[in-house]
């Protein structure tokens, strides 16, 4: 089987902008192809779209923007967990059902973030998150793990049942 975990950062990338596109052109088309490039994070040019844009077009459009910029914060714990898998060389199958998984979860956690609109129904969105990061997590800690039992010789991991210790055992210090 083909290692495409790697081919996964990129997609998270992509995954992580597309609402940023979508934003911008949901709000040129709300406002006559009208976009302050120049300064599109100024808080004038917010008070002019949140006037001139129909407040649900807005939601949408500031939405639109948290979950790009969600995505981009995510970003390295994602690009982490799939390099400290490589690197520990475990089973591909299971790398790239990790990084498939993850996307696709990142996929609904996106759809949901920009487009529910009751608080009650966020809690969907909230529930993908928690399942998205739980993954995320334990995935990048059994990487880890996995990583230091592969560098035995310059670093040392202990697992215990409830916390991981790393501690440099063969590494020379200077005299």
């Amino acid at each position: 089987m083909p290692n495409l975990s790697i081919f996964a950062i990129p997609a998270y990338w992509v995954l992580s902008m597309a609402p940023h596109a979508y934003a911008i052109g949901l709000i040129k088309k709300a406002n006559n192809g009208r976009w302050d490039n120049t300064n599109p994070r100024s808080s004038n040019w917010d008070d002019t779209l949140r006037k001139s844009t129909p407040a649900e077009v807005y939601g949408r459009f500031t939405r639109a923007e948290a979950a790009h910029n969600n995505g981009l914060e995510n970003l390295p714990l994602f690009v982490g967990a799939i390099l400290a898998a490589n690197l520990a060389k475990l089973s591909t199958r299971d790398v790239n059902t990790f990084a498939a998984a993850y996307l696709g979860l990142r996929v609904v956690y996106t759809l949901l973030y920009i487009n529910v609109t009751r608080n009650r129904s966020s809690f969907w969105r909230t529930g993908i998150w928690i399942e998205e990061k739980e993954g995320d997590m334990g995935y990048r800690d059994v990487c880890i793990v996995e990583l230091g039992k592969a560098t035995r010789g310059l670093i040392g991991v202990v697992g215990q049942a409830e916390k991981t210790e790393f501690f440099c055992s063969e590494v020379p210090r200077g005299t």
